[in-house]
């Protein structure tokens, strides 16, 4: 209450600190006189004065079940601990599985019956059924039916009701990792509705193939497979248009799970002489004769499609996609290749590769539809869905375009998932990549498809601060430090050194990655920030700025200095750097030696923010996310905070490309900005 203006001012006394304010105050957590209808503060900004519900609860207004209740006695009832054994009959099911597909191959039937399959393994046996639930007998029942339909191009939509009302939650579900393959054939089935008119003859022996047991490498599905130790379901859920039980999210943890399983296949990554028939001409002239027995499979009419059908693209529609890709998306992806190869080798590569055409195509719509928000995604998942459904069966050979199509459906992906959640995104085509031995100095289309992945590893690092996929000792023919720089120094182009900048980046995130605690921290430090240096002092004359300003004192409207650059390289090679020097010195450790005093922190982070707002380059200007918001964590004055987040804006604005997360973020991590 305020005092009464009558009373001395001496005795009115200290006032206790209240959350009785309105609701402006306590958002720019100011003393609030309290004056109703409108506050002192509230008159003075000219602002709508709001004020909270003043709320008290009573305790005979609770409301509660009591435990006399017939309802809480059934629950007890319930409850109680009771001895459950659990027989592993996986072999027996799988083993009645195959003799039963192999015998209908004579012809008798071809529709499937999916209740009587389940009935009749459900009573096969009477030992399996008297010591198991019946929740569990049911899960494994479906998850052998779920594997007689793992290698048909047409399911049952009988499969996919069923498959859907499964209780994954069973204890035979959380201690089976044979659930895998429900997940995992589901998600196949969605690619296969794309070819509704497609079958072909499987391979009976070879049994369907085995999940992979590498928690670090995959994620759990969103269709029921448990969560693997140490993912988050908040993470997974806030993950843009991968969400659960979305057909974005399905099929990319197919497309990841194959590229997985191709890069630790010990196969030849090359097909052998003479080369077998493909798979259209299988599908026309019949499969091969084998020795080992196989069945065909039952031809089965599908259910309406879950995602949309590719549409038939008009010439107008493709023009457009296509012009897209060399205006906008190429820029992005050639910024540190002056021979831009994903804007001239790559279109060519696409018209003999579908699935690199394809993967093109969504790549430069779903770019559109970003950067357009009255475009939908059924565009570009249409396309995505194509892409995927055809670069399956080419992974196995690792050839470029295989990888060129990988890397740009990553490029698709960064754009639409959260950007906490880019390393699982990246994981596959980083195993891929480095299975086939690609580096940053393979020469060609292949050096620059490396480089476009390495850069997009380093930021998913740097956003989650871990060191990057792939291990930076294979970036370069020499693991060595020292001389994987020389190889840096002496290349003929000036755009080897923006790559070289990216280098050092990765190598300063594996430091922090590793233990501070070894006596050779320091020293592993002091070597490293030497090499950031001389790459500032060294670097070619395309790097260095053609005009440079300092700030105007007087203008607030510009509190950074003007730095311009003529060619991406130069402009991303530079900021990178800063960023990674700025990240040095914040984590400097005791004992390390510095050749000479090093340029402050807060150097580093204002040349970060002027690159950024100096140079429009679209392509750096997508790079310079994560590099901006570790500079703004270091600004202290208004009027560069303003700067920052107007950048930000135009960056999302003009490429389409997310931003808002950092905007967030900075404005929590400086609180709230007064407009008064």
């Amino acid at each position: 209450m305020i005092p009464d203006e009558s009373t001395p001012r001496s005795s009115w006394g200290k006032k206790a600190r209240t959350r009785t304010g309105c609701w402006n105050c306590r958002r720019r957590r100011k003393k609030c006189d309290e004056r109703r209808p409108t506050c002192t503060n509230c008159v003075q900004k000219r602002e709508s004065c709001e004020w909270g519900l003043k709320l008290s609860f009573r305790s005979e207004n609770v409301q509660t079940i009591p435990s006399s209740h017939p309802s809480m006695q059934r629950f007890a009832a319930n409850s109680r601990d009771r001895i459950i054994e659990i027989h592993d009959v996986t072999s027996e099911v799988v083993r009645d599985y195959w003799n039963e597909a192999c015998s209908s191959s004579s012809g008798q039937a071809t529709d499937y019956d999916l209740g009587s399959s389940i009935q009749s393994r459900s009573s096969r046996s009477p030992t399996r059924d008297s010591t198991v639930p019946v929740d569990s007998v049911d899960s494994m029942t479906l998850e052998d039916t779920a594997a007689d339909f793992y290698h048909t191009d047409r399911i049952d939509p009988r499969v996919f009701s069923v498959l859907n009302a499964t209780n994954f939650d069973s204890p035979l579900s959380r201690v089976s990792s044979h659930s895998y393959d429900i997940t995992q054939s589901a998600a196949e089935h969605l690619l296969a509705l794309g070819r509704p008119n497609l079958s072909r003859e499987v391979d009976m022996d070879e049994g369907p193939p085995q999940p992979q047991r590498n928690d670090d490498l995959l994620s759990p599905s969103m269709t029921g497979m448990p969560l693997l130790p140490g993912s988050s379901p908040a993470g997974i859920s806030d993950d843009g248009i991968f969400l659960p039980g979305s057909a974005y999210l399905q099929l990319h943890t197919t497309l990841r799970s194959h590229i997985i399983d191709t890069a630790r296949s010990t196969a030849p990554s090359r097909r052998c002489t003479p080369e077998p028939p493909s798979f259209d001409q299988t599908l026309k002239n019949g499969a091969p004769q084998t020795t080992r027995q196989s069945c065909d499979t039952a031809t089965i009419e599908p259910r309406q499609d879950i995602t949309p059908k590719l549409p038939e693209l008009t010439q107008q529609e493709e023009y457009e996609l296509w012009k897209n890709w060399t205006d906008e998306l190429a820029q992005w992806l050639d910024k540190f290749d002056n021979e831009c190869h994903f804007k001239t080798t790559l279109p060519l590569m696409a018209r003999t590769h579908p699935h690199l055409r394809y993967s093109i195509l969504a790549c430069s719509a779903r770019q559109m539809e970003r950067k357009h928000s009255t475009r939908t995604s059924s565009g570009s998942l249409a396309l995505y869905q194509e892409a995927i459904h055809r670069l399956m069966p080419e992974l196995e050979t690792k050839s470029t375009a295989v990888v060129a199509s990988c890397v740009v459906l990553c490029v698709l992906e960064m754009m639409s998932c959260s950007p906490k959640a880019w390393r699982r995104h990246l994981d596959g085509c980083a195993s891929l990549i480095h299975s086939i031995g690609m580096n940053g100095f393979s020469g060609g289309v292949e050096q620059a498809i490396f480089w476009c992945f390495a850069r997009m590893d380093l930021c998913g690092g740097l956003i989650s601060s871990e060191r990057t996929l792939i291990p930076v000792t294979s970036w370069t023919p020499h693991p060595n430090l020292a001389d994987a720089s020389r190889l840096f120094r002496q290349a003929p182009h000036f755009d080897a050194y923006a790559n070289y900048a990216v280098f050092l980046g990765s190598q300063v995130q594996n430091l922090f990655a590793s233990d501070p605690s070894k006596p050779d921290y320091a020293e592993r430090w002091s070597e490293l920030f030497a090499f950031i240096e001389d790459w500032y002092t060294q670097r070619p004359k395309e790097m260095e700025p053609i005009l440079s300003l300092n700030p105007d004192d007087s203008n607030y409207s510009r509190p950074f200095p003007i730095i311009l650059f003529s060619n991406a390289p130069a402009i991303s090679g530079n900021q990178l750097h800063h960023t990674s020097a700025l990240l040095m010195l914040q984590r400097k450790p005791h004992g390390a030696v510095l050749r000479q005093k090093p340029r402050s922190v807060l150097w580093h982070a204002r040349r970060i923010c002027a690159i950024s707002i100096g140079n429009t380059h679209h392509g750096c200007w997508t790079n310079c996310v994560q590099p901006l918001w570790l500079a703004g964590q270091v600004m202290s004055h208004p009027s560069e905070h303003r700067a920052i987040l107007e950048t930000y804006e135009l960056i999302e604005r003009e490429t389409g490309w997310g931003t808002e997360w950092r905007r967030d973020d900075l404005k929590a991590f400086w609180g709230e900005l007064d407009e008064g």
